[in-house]
C-alpha cells in the first residue's frame, strides 16, 4: 500500500492539456532579470569594441556575460516549457500566454550562434557598422527581441481580462519595454544622439552636408524608435509614473557608458534626458494620454520628441558649440515631433465614419 501511494505521488499532476499555465509576475520577472543580464553583456561587448587596441577574442569576460545571460534566459523559459509539458500541457501551450514566441526566439538565437560561426568562416569578421548589420547578427537580434518581449506580451494578454495599472501590475512589462528600447538603440547606435555627437560640433572636419545628414538621421531615427516603443506601451496600458524617465534617461545612460570615449564630453545630454523624462511623466500623470484621450495622446506624441531634441541641441550649443545651423536644429526638432505625431496615428487611428 505504501509503495503504491508513493508511486502515485511521483506522477505529475495532470492538467487540461488545452489550457495555458497560469501567468505570474514571478515568472515574468525571472525572464526580465535574465534578459537584463543578457543586455548587460551586449552593452559590455559594445564597450569593448569601442576600445582601441583591446584584444578581441571569443573568450572574453564580456562574451561570457553575454552568452551566460542567454543561457539564463534559455534555462528559465526552456525549463518552464519542459516542466509544464511533464505536467500534461501541450507543446504549444506549455508556457503562459505570450511566451510561445519567446521560446521560438531562444531556438532562433541558438541557431543564429551556429550560423554566425559559419558566416565568419566564409566571409570573415565584421567591424564597425558592418557588425551591427551583419545578417548573422541580425538573426541573433531577432531571436533576442522575441524572448525579451515575452513579459510584455504576457501583460498584454492579461490586460484583456483584467486592467493592468501601476508598477505593481506593470513592472515586468515596463522593464521589457526598456530592454527592447536599449536593444534597438544598440543596433542603431550609429544614428543615436550619443552615437557620434562630436560630428555636430564646431571641431568637426565634416562638410556641412554630412553634418546636416548626421543631425537629421540621429534625430529622426532615434525619435521613431523611442516613440514607437512608448506608443506600443500606451496602446494597451496607462504607463506608470516614471516609465518615460526610465526609458529616456536609462537608455541615454547606457549609451553614454558604452560609447564613453566619444560621448564623455557630452555629459549634458544626461541631465537633459532626465529633465525631459520627468516633464513627460508629469504630463502623462496630469493629462493621461491614451487611445481614449486622443487629443492628449497627439500632443504628447509631438511634444516629447520635440522637447527632447530642442533641449538636446541647446545643451550641446551651450557646452560645446554647434556646427549645425539654427535653421537645421530647430527644424529637425520640429520634424522629430511630426514623426512622433504620425506614429500616434498608428497607435490610435482615427475612426472612419461609415
Amino acid at each position: 500500500m505504501t509503495s503504491t501511494s508513493q508511486s502515485r505521488q511521483a506522477l505529475p499532476t495532470m492538467v487540461n492539456s488545452a489550457a495555458y499555465p497560469a501567468s505570474s509576475h514571478r515568472f515574468d520577472m525571472l525572464v526580465v532579470l535574465a534578459s537584463a543580464w543578457f543586455i548587460g553583456g551586449l552593452y559590455w561587448d559594445g564597450w569593448a569594441h569601442n576600445q582601441p587596441g583591446l584584444v578581441d577574442s571569443f573568450f572574453t569576460f564580456w562574451h561570457a556575460v553575454l552568452y551566460s545571460g542567454f543561457l539564463a534566459v534559455a534555462a528559465v523559459i526552456g525549463g518552464s516549457q519542459v516542466r509544464n509539458m511533464w505536467r500534461g500541457h501541450r507543446l504549444t501551450r506549455a508556457l503562459p500566454k505570450g511566451y510561445w514566441a519567446a521560446l521560438i526566439g531562444v531556438v532562433i538565437f541558438a541557431f543564429g550562434g551556429g550560423f554566425d560561426g559559419v558566416w565568419h568562416s566564409v566571409f570573415g569578421f565584421e567591424a564597425d557598422i558592418d557588425a551591427l548589420l551583419s545578417p548573422a547578427h541580425l538573426l541573433l537580434a531577432f531571436g533576442a527581441f522575441l524572448f525579451i518581449t515575452g513579459p510584455l506580451r504576457a501583460a498584454w494578454a492579461r490586460a484583456r481580462t483584467a486592467p493592468q495599472q501601476g508598477w505593481a501590475d506593470l513592472l515586468p512589462a515596463v522593464l521589457a519595454l526598456f530592454l527592447v528600447y536599449v536593444a534597438l538603440s544598440f543596433f542603431t547606435q550609429y544614428s543615436h544622439p550619443l552615437g557620434n555627437p562630436h560630428l555636430l560640433t564646431r571641431t568637426t572636419a565634416l562638410e556641412p552636408y554630412f553634418i546636416a545628414l548626421q543631425a537629421v538621421t540621429a534625430t529622426l531615427v532615434s525619435t521613431a524608435l523611442l516613440m514607437g516603443i512608448v506608443l506600443v506601451g500606451m496602446r494597451r496600458f496607462q504607463l506608470p509614473a516614471g516609465a518615460i524617465t526610465l526609458l529616456l534617461t536609462g537608455g541615454m545612460l547606457l549609451m553614454f557608458m558604452m560609447r564613453y570615449r566619444s560621448a564623455r564630453g557630452f555629459w549634458i545630454v544626461l541631465p537633459v534626458a532626465l529633465l525631459v523624462g520627468l516633464l513627460a511623466d508629469l504630463g502623462v500623470w496630469r493629462w493621461r494620454p491614451s487611445v481614449e484621450r486622443i487629443l492628449a495622446l497627439r500632443i504628447f506624441s509631438f511634444g516629447l520628441p520635440f522637447g527632447f531634441f530642442m533641449a538636446y541641441y541647446s545643451g550641446i550649443l551651450l557646452t560645446r558649440g554647434l556646427a549645425v545651423t539654427v535653421h537645421l536644429w530647430v527644424g529637425t526638432s520640429v520634424m522629430a515631433g511630426v514623426v512622433g505625431l504620425f506614429l500616434s496615428y498608428l497607435a490610435a487611428p482615427p475612426e472612419v465614419s461609415s
